[in-house]
């Protein structure tokens, strides 16, 4: 089975190459958000009890 993407043929080469980054980027995305969730509830709550 092919597919066909902009003219071009994937075959497992591609799709390999295709889950490797996705399951990196997926990866990337679990390890930093924990970290930046401190921070952005700070900056939130900095917002939120701005004086006017």
């Amino acid at each position: 089975d092919l597919i066909i993407f902009r003219g071009e043929r994937w075959n497992n080469k591609y799709w390999s190459r295709f889950v490797r980054y996705l399951i990196t980027g997926i990866t990337v995305l679990v390890v930093a958000v924990p970290e930046g969730l401190p921070l952005a509830v700070t900056i939130s709550l900095a917002y939120a009890v701005k004086v006017r």
